[in-house]
Formats: C-alpha cells, structure tokens, sequence
C-alpha cells in the first residue's frame, strides 16, 4: 500500500525489473496497484521521464491501457537486453505515451500555428526526431482506474480525493516546477485543463504559460478534430457538434501562440 505522504513505487518497480509482470495481459496487475480504495485503483506504470529542455508540454488527465501496457512492454524489454531502470523509463515514456493519439494531436497542434512557431514541419515530429522539445505527461502520472473497471475521466476530481491530491501534487506539481518557466502548457480535455488551473492559481503557472482550448484527442471527438483542423466543413457537420465554440478555441489559441513572447524560447 502507498506511503500516505507520498506515493510509493518501490515495490511496483521492483515487479516489473523482476520480470513478475505479464506485460502482453491487462496492465491492471496487483503486483503493480499502489492504491485501492471503494472508488478507485491506481496502478504503477514508468512515466517517469521528464524532457528537461521540453519547450511544449502536453499534459492528459491520466494514462489509458493501450499506454500503459505499451509502456510496460517497453520498459521489460530494455530490461531484458541489461538496459537500466533510467533506460526503461526513457523508453517507454517515449514510445508508449499518447500511442494511438499521436497524428490527432500532431494535426491541431499544427493548425494553431505551433509548428510555425517552434520553426519545424510539422508537429508530428515532436514524436520523432524533435522529440527533444517535447515532454507528455498526465495530471496523474500513474493510471487510474474506477471500481467498475472502466478509465478514469476527471470524477472524482483529484482535489477532491485525498490520494490522487497527493499523486498530484507529489508528480504533476513537481514536474511543473522543474521545467520551470520556460514551458508552454496544452491540456488535452476538460479534466487535464481543470487541474493545470487550479496549478495556475496556485501559482505554480503563469498565465501565458498555460493554453487551453484543444479538443481531447480521443477517437469519441474524431468530428470536432476533423473540424479543428479544417478537415471537414461546417456544413458536413452533425448537429452534436458545436462549430462556434471550436472556431473560438482554435482562433484564441492560434492568436496566443502567434503572439508569445519570452514564454518557452518560443520567439520569433
């Protein structure tokens, strides 16, 4: 069980550098739980690694299977060839977070002008060889999972429960403030924006640090993206889709970035 005061990751990392973990079934092992409660579990998972000269954080609300069992996967086969910890979560965070997510977030990125300002192609490089400027992290680093065995989505919100407040404030927070000023912040959903504010009004962000507005990349908003990215029109729509309110939020957020200065090395 985790250390109250902080999460405790001991014992799930051990699992996984003794090979008791059957990475190619449900990530959702009791060798790697850290916390259970009537609610909700949270699982280990190596998300570790922080890109320390990242320019662009791109932040979720917490990790999804398919990342966690990629991430797994990774880390236990640098493991298998004599690789170390430090390498294992190098390589898994950089191979397994927002797997399947990838080209929707590349797309609006690009479409808010973001890859015009960091002066490359396309943004989808940031998962590639520019993958230097980019660091991907959660609100809550370790996956969380409800009692009904379905992802969690922001309920209960983490400063509501005492431990995801911990595992926030412990991981979330303390990334925040090694990256420092330097770092742009995009959420990605509701739920990831909700908890970069309330870092925000702690004073943990400043205000043109953090740029909310891009739709969540998940396959559910596969319209709103194609619509965010001009790549369906208005009138192609259906009627569950609000054209306005993505209008404003792609039009405010490239306006920002077009106009940032001393925020990121994100000059012109």
């Amino acid at each position: 069980m985790a250390n109250p005061l902080r999460p405790d990751t001991g014992l799930a990392e051990t699992a996984l550098r003794e090979g008791r973990i059957a990475t190619g079934e449900s990530p959702w092992q009791t060798p790697l739980r850290l916390y259970q409660d009537a609610m909700l579990s949270v699982y280990y998972a190596p998300m570790e690694y922080v890109t320390l000269d990242a320019k662009v954080v791109l932040c979720g609300i917490t990790p999804g299977a398919t990342q966690v069992r990629a991430a797994l996967a990774n880390a236990r086969q640098v493991l298998d060839r004599g690789g170390t910890i430090a390498d294992a979560r190098r390589t898994a965070k950089r191979n397994a977070v927002f797997i399947g997510l990838r080209e929707s977030i590349a797309a609006m990125l690009d479409a808010v002008g973001l890859n015009r300002r960091l002066k490359i192609a396309t943004c989808a490089s940031l998962f590639g060889d520019n993958a230097d400027l980019l660091h991907c992290t959660n609100a809550l680093r370790h996956p969380v999972v409800l009692a009904s065995g379905r992802g969690y989505n922001g309920t209960p919100a983490p400063h509501h429960h005492a431990y995801l407040n911990t595992l926030m404030r412990a991981c979330l927070h303390e990334e925040i403030r090694t990256l420092g000023e330097r770092a742009l912040w995009l959420p990605l959903g509701r739920a990831a924006a909700a908890a970069l504010k309330r870092a925000r009004e702690a004073g943990l962000l400043a205000p043109e640090q953090l740029l909310d507005g891009l739709p969540h990349p998940s396959g559910a908003n596969r319209e709103r993206i194609l619509y965010f990215t001009r790549q369906k029109s208005r009138a192609a729509l259906s009627r569950q889709t609000n054209p306005d309110m993505l209008d404003a939020a792609r039009d405010g957020l490239a306006a920002r970035i077009g106009g940032l200065n001393g925020v990121s090395g994100l000059n012109a």
